[in-house]
């Protein structure tokens, strides 16, 4: 069985206004602080036959049944960066045999990099990355937001130096411009 060819997101835009079903496979929360309008979340972990079949016929178009153009039914995966969707490619095409898949090349950051609309919560927090740290430098594990470089975060000592940390309670925060990164000590 091949595995699902990758489109580009302005393709996926396509498909969607023709009745595509796009399934994020990130965590619901990362999905609840930002996602592609008309998504679902179903997270990598639980994917399965059943969960892909249920969200195809949740979005099936009413006159035909079918969301494709030649009466097939189109479903289409992303994460974050396309990395976690190219991973399980075997997985998704295990699960899609009933449908034609597709993954959208470079994800989510793709998506808005081309412009297209995203719905994001402010109110939700923002997804962490571990980043290992240089053990050299003081820290073990560096937690940062997504957008902040984390390059600066293992330079522990000399930010403590310059008296732009803040330690409570075995974490060091780390002021970065206006972004902060946690360190756990």
């Amino acid at each position: 069985m091949p595995k699902p060819q990758t489109i580009s997101p302005n393709e996926v835009a396509q498909k969607l206004a023709k009745g595509a079903t796009l399934i994020d496979i990130r965590s619901p929360d990362e999905f609840a602080r930002m996602h592609i309008g008309g998504a679902v979340c179903v997270p990598i972990d639980s994917l399965d036959k059943d969960s892909i079949a249920n969200q195809v016929a949740n979005n099936a178009n009413p006159q035909g049944g079918q969301n494709g153009e030649n009466g097939e039914n189109i479903v289409i995966f992303h994460c974050l960066s396309g990395m976690r969707t190219a991973q399980n490619a075997d997985k998704i095409t295990a699960y899609t045999s009933n449908c034609t898949a597709y993954i959208m090349d470079g994800g989510l950051q793709a998506w808005q990099k081309a412009g297209l609309p995203t719905v994001i919560d402010r109110t939700q927090p923002i997804s962490l990355i571990k980043a290992s740290a240089n053990r050299g430098r003081g820290a073990d594990t560096v937690w940062c937001g997504a957008r902040l470089a984390c390059v600066a975060c293992v330079l522990w000592r000399e930010w403590i130096c310059r008296g732009r940390a803040t330690i409570c309670r075995g974490y060091g925060l780390l002021w970065y411009g206006k972004s902060a990164c946690l360190v756990a000590l």
